[in-house]
């Protein structure tokens, strides 16, 4: 089995990606990803491009929910509706909630200047169309066991 530690996830491309089977048990989060790439120049990676791994299992160390933000929007009547954004308990449940059907993954992007010490992850459930959640961990550990192939978009039109 290939395995995969780091702090550090830029080296994976989460967009599009799937996650199910997600599981808390105090501060460890495990997850299946599916339709996860890895990035040709990742150490793990022996192939020349950007590969799709086989089944996966992402497991964060430490995890702690910092935030759950709803976008506001305004829908075709002009209707506004602000942004809604949970701290504390509230965050957790509403991220529970949003993850026990699995989540279309947008990204997971690093700790940026203006938070500095949150990673970000954007996402979609089935109940909840889109949000953002900040949090934090000490440990990350992605293990697969195959390649699927090439990411789906190496040869995409854009990309010769």
């Amino acid at each position: 089995m290939s395995r995969y530690s780091s702090h550090d996830l830029t080296e994976f491309e989460f967009h599009d990606a799937w996650a199910d089977e997600i599981r808390r048990e105090g501060e460890v989060l495990t997850c299946r990803v599916k339709h996860l790439n890895l990035h040709a120049d990742a150490p793990g990676n022996p192939y020349p491009q950007d590969m799709e791994l086989g089944r996966a299992v992402l497991t964060f160390s430490g995890f702690q929910v910092k935030e759950y933000c709803l976008p506001g929007y305004e829908d075709g009547s002009a209707e506004t509706h602000p942004e809604q954004r949970f701290f504390g308990a509230d965050a957790e449940k509403r991220f529970a909630l949003a993850a026990a059907e699995g989540l279309r993954l947008y990204g997971i992007y690093p700790p940026s200047s203006q938070e500095p010490a949150h990673w970000t992850l954007e996402a979609r459930g089935k109940t909840e169309l889109y949000f953002t959640l900040a949090f934090s961990f000490r440990q990350a550990l992605m293990e697969w066991e195959e390649f699927a192939g090439k990411a789906w978009y190496v040869n995409f039109p854009s990309n010769p």
